[in-house]
């Protein structure tokens, strides 16, 4: 690390620090290689999973049924997906009130 320290009488549009020669040493707990380097390392292949899993749950949790249905790559099991979710729709309407028969 390098110290500066102000020049004395420096005009406005001139250098107004300079760098001071001495070099201090910065001291680190025997910890932090060992963090920096697992920090820096490839994960391995049980935190690839779980990061995987995370990522698909938080999907889960934000995606709608349209999404969901959107993603299926199947055109029949989509278009059976769709209707089931009309029949559903229609049966149980936002309003929550049915006519009666």
């Amino acid at each position: 690390m390098r110290r500066c320290v102000p020049i004395e009488d420096a005009l406005p549009d001139e250098q107004q620090s300079e760098q001071i020669s001495n070099a201090f040493i910065l001291l680190q707990p025997p910890t932090v290689p060992e963090c920096v380097r697992r920090m820096l390392s490839k994960p391995s292949e049980f935190v690839r999973a779980v990061v995987e899993k995370l990522a698909r749950q938080k999907k889960l949790d934000t995606a709608t049924v349209d999404d969901v249905i959107a993603e299926v790559e199947n055109p029949e099991l989509r278009a059976i997906l769709a209707r089931i979710r009309a029949f559903v729709d229609s049966a149980n309407p936002p309003s929550g009130h049915t006519e009666a028969l």
